[in-house]
């Protein structure tokens, strides 16, 4: 699911590690292709707190690697710190698709 690009996984692991609900993760000191393995693992077992599948998620479809995000959703179980890091990822994403 995630791209064999390191440097697109750096990227996508910065964005996921911005979200509050992955904060544990930043305590795994792994590379970004080995986080990416953890979470993309953990999301396709179903171990992933709801909220953090939802990042997942929006990361990825920010990224075009995933055709369907159910943002409304995500904005009912998402918390004021999460969807903060969605907001400015949605800004960053208009901005480089308007250019």
């Amino acid at each position: 699911m995630t791209n064999n690009n390191s440097a697109i996984n750096q990227l996508i692991a910065d964005e996921l590690l911005r979200f509050p609900c992955f904060g544990d993760a930043k305590k795994m000191k792994k590379s970004a292709d080995e986080l990416l393995s953890v979470i993309q693992d953990a999301y396709e077992n179903e171990n992933l707190s709801e909220d953090q599948d939802m990042a997942f998620e929006a990361v990825l479809y920010f990224h075009e690697i995933i055709d369907q995000f159910d943002l409304r959703r995500a904005l009912t179980i998402w918390d004021q710190g999460d969807l903060a890091v969605f907001e400015q990822l949605t800004s960053t994403f208009r901005k480089k698709k308007s250019n």
